[in-house]
Order: structure tokens, then C-alpha cells, then sequence
């Protein structure tokens, strides 16, 4: 969502934003996430293997689930006036659902907090709800943290 300044974006105190759209999490998101970080493990790499889990096939753990978080915070909470952003700080975050092969997910995004805690600088936290489409429980709750000027 885009705001024109902080005071646009106070308004939205302790609300939700809109959601995204659902988008499908793939094998492939995954497998690109873990050549990044060259994590070579095998369990989550080998498809056919993880096919014969009785887990289905979880596509995504705790880094990539973080790091799909902290894209879509720089997304939701888009500052015209705004020059410098911190880089996102995790306040809590917890995995209650794994992420499965061709899963729908979405996020959605409630601003927790937005304070003047100097001279030109505002903290804002933000809490976010990785939906699973059509899961009982969310894939990600997590509340992160940004400084901006």
C-alpha cells in the first residue's frame, strides 16, 4: 500500500492492510532460495524422495518463509516521502503449518506500531499472517521491525 507521508501512514495504527493476491508456491521458489544461500541439503531438494512422505511435500522452511516476510514487508508499506529504510528485524516469527508443494498462499499485513523515536526517524512494526488456502493454520505469523527517515 502506498502512503504520500508517516502521517498518512499513522492513520493505519493497529489496522490490516489489504491482502495480497494468493500466489502458488512452487518447488522451484524453494530450490532458487536454497542455490542463493548454497544450501545443498538433500531433503528438501530431492521431489521424488519427499513424495514418499507421508508429510506431503513441504516446499519452504524457516529462512525462505522469513525471507518471503521481509519482501513483502518493503512491499505493504510503501513511504513516498521517505528516503532511508532500515533492513527489516525479526520481533518474533513462528511456523505453525509447513508450506506444501503447489500451495496457494497469501499474506496479510497489520501495522503494529508506528512511533517518532528521533529527530526524522519513525520505528514501525508491522505483524504478518501467511495464509495457506484452504489450511486450518497459517504457514508464518511474524512481526517485524524497520527504521525510517
Amino acid at each position: 500500500m502506498q502512503f504520500e507521508n508517516i502521517a498518512a501512514l499513522k492513520k493505519y495504527h493497529k489496522k490490516a492492510l489489504a491482502p495480497t493476491r494468493w500466489f502458488l508456491a512452487t518447488p522451484d521458489m524453494e530450490s532458487l532460495f536454497r542455490d542463493a544461500i548454497y544450501d545443498k541439503q538433500w531433503a528438501p531438494s530431492n521431489v521424488g524422495r519427499l513424495r514418499q512422505n507421508p508429510m506431503e511435500l513441504p516446499v519452504a522452511y524457516g529462512r525462505s518463509a522469513r525471507q518471503l516476510c521481509t519482501q513483502f514487508f518493503q512491499r505493504a508499506i510503501d513511504i513516498k516521502s521517505v528516503q532511508t529504510v532500515s533492513e527489516p528485524q525479526v520481533k518474533e516469527i513462528r511456523f505453525p503449518h509447513s508450506v506444501r508443494a503447489d500451495a496457494h498462499l497469501r499474506i496479510q499485513t497489520t501495522l503494529m506500531q508506528c512511533q517518532d523515536v528521533a529527530e526524522n526517524r519513525t520505528r514501525i512494526t508491522a505483524g504478518f499472517v501467511v495464509e495457506i488456502l484452504g489450511a486450518e493454520h497459517p504457514a508464518c505469523v511474524a512481526q517485524f521491525a524497520v527504521s525510517i527517515r
